[in-house]
């Protein structure tokens, strides 16, 4: 057998050193309060910036297409920008993973008098009904080598900023995750569940967690 040649394997070296402190980022998010370094950020512009670097992710170019749809601007939203990067980081990624081959995921921006959303839909395998109560869950996963924090720590930031998350999911029809952000002109309305499954009415079971 060929032995692998030192570049390669101080590559793939680095590569799990990545991933180790990633992994030890996740277990201290999961066990502390988020702490918050609020500015006033346009919400669309995070989500451009975090679908660029999607977009450049080995594992995921030429197979998982994201595309963002509705308003191309929010305006100023009291955010922790680092934070939110991460959250739809993690949505982007969870959505990935759970399609099998190809698939797209859409993302939807919209505001409303006192809120800021996202709803970042994807074509993968959708949730079982018994799995969707618990996906906030820290430690659950379904998913082979996954830590369960992902959506917990999702969870916790969006609460964090006094906002809401709801998700609509189907086995075979793909999840949506809704988020919504208070945007201090007017009052924070959590998310509206009745409306959001109206408009895409495939996705039927639904939780939601309100901030």
């Amino acid at each position: 057998m060929k032995a692998d040649k030192p570049d390669e394997l101080q590559e793939i070296a680095l590569r799990e050193v990545d991933r180790l402190d990633a992994l030890v980022e996740e277990f201290l998010d999961a066990a502390r309060p988020p702490r918050l370094d609020l500015l006033q950020v346009d919400l669309v512009d995070l989500v451009r910036e975090v679908v660029r670097s999607f977009g450049t992710d080995p594992r995921y170019r030429g197979r998982v297409e994201v595309e963002l749809e509705g308003e191309a601007s929010l305006g100023l939203v009291s955010l922790d920008a680092g934070r939110v990067r991460q959250v739809l980081w993690n949505l982007l990624l969870n959505a990935a993973q759970h399609m099998p081959e190809s698939g797209m995921i859409v993302i939807t921006a919209s505001r409303r008098v006192g809120t800021a959303e996202l709803q970042i839909r994807d074509t993968g395998v959708g949730i079982p009904a018994e799995h969707l109560g618990r996906i906030f869950d820290p430690f659950f996963s379904t998913r082979s080598g996954g830590t369960g924090l992902g959506l917990a720590n999702v969870e916790r930031i969006v609460r964090a900023h006094g906002g809401s998350i709801a998700v609509y999911s189907k086995p075979g029809q793909g999840t949506a995750f809704l988020l919504s952000f208070p945007t201090g002109d007017g009052p924070a309305r959590p998310v509206d569940s009745e409306r959001t499954a109206s408009r895409d009415s495939q996705h039927l079971e639904v939780l939601e967690v309100d901030g």
